[in-house]
């Protein structure tokens, strides 16, 4: 069945992934492009002085699952509509969150030489919002009643949604609302807070993400066994490139990264490997 959202799904996958890929593997270039640069200039040149060691990595992770929402857009393109629906809302919280973030730094920003840049990643993302809002007002059937619950609360893949809930929602509520409290609750340890403001923008915009996806993984629980798996697999890929991305560079991560980073990825990646593999005989039977 062909619904609102899965001609919005495939818009949304291909946009989220090509800005996710260029966040993900070259952020600098992806900033320089949208700056209408003058002839003769360069990105590293001209961007340098913004892009240091760790707004460059939190631009990478939110890269990363920029390209994680893209793909189960992409996926969820043959889910169930009230699926769809649930999926449409999450979306919607996190590019509506993202273009409040741009259309803020419009009008207050930390860097006026980006001020282009945050104008246009503001109309982009509130072009994604109104797509996914006109996709969330088609009405559609709602959820059988009859339909139990696909995997039990005691499940291992349950269990690896629990985990990744409560690990990544506070921490993405924190990264929006004040990212820099999280150098902050490292002040009575006696880490200093060496933040830089295009970082901690970049941690809001990695916090965005978290916020939608935290939520998918909240409420899979209510979808189909094979959508909650097709979910399972694409959040492992994720947490294990993301874990694999900060052990390559732990040499230059400081305190925050270094135990904010490394171990809640590991952790939530290591849960739903287990939920993945250890599912059980009557579910594989299903898969």
């Amino acid at each position: 069945m062909s619904t609102r959202a899965t001609v919005v799904f495939r818009i949304y996958s291909v946009i989220a992934l090509i800005y996710g890929l260029l966040s993900a593997f070259s952020p600098k270039t992806l900033w320089y492009g949208l700056l209408a640069p003058p002839k003769g200039s360069s990105a590293d040149s001209d961007l340098d002085y913004i892009f240091d060691f760790h707004s460059t990595l939190v631009h990478k992770s939110a890269g990363i699952f920029t390209c994680v929402l893209a793909l189960f857009a992409h996926t969820a393109r043959k889910f169930e509509p009230w699926e769809q629906a649930i999926v449409s809302k999450y979306l919607v919280l996190g590019s509506s969150t993202e273009a409040s973030i741009f259309c803020w730094q419009v009008l207050n920003p930390d860097y006026p030489e980006l001020t282009t840049a945050y104008w246009r990643f503001a109309v982009l993302f509130g072009c994604l919002t109104l797509a996914l809002s006109w996709a969330l007002l088609e009405e559609v059937p709602p959820r059988p009643k009859q339909t139990k619950i696909a995997v039990a609360a005691w499940e291992p893949l349950a269990i690896g949604q629990s985990v990744h809930f409560w690990i990544g929602f506070p921490f993405g509520v924190a990264s929006v609302v004040w990212p820099r409290s999280l150098y902050l609750a490292l002040k009575p340890f006696g880490i200093a807070d060496s933040s830089t403001p295009f970082e901690l923008f970049g941690i809001q915009c990695f916090g965005c993400c978290i916020i939608s996806i935290t939520n998918l993984a909240r409420n899979i629980k209510m979808f189909s066994f094979k959508s909650q798996l097709a979910f399972a697999y694409i959040m492992l890929t994720a947490f294990i490139g993301t874990t694999m991305l900060y052990l390559a560079e732990r040499q230059n991560l400081n305190i925050l990264y270094t135990f904010g980073g490394i171990p809640p990825f590991a952790t939530i990646a290591a849960c739903y490997g287990y939920g993945i593999m250890f599912q059980p005989p009557e579910k594989k039977k299903e898969s």
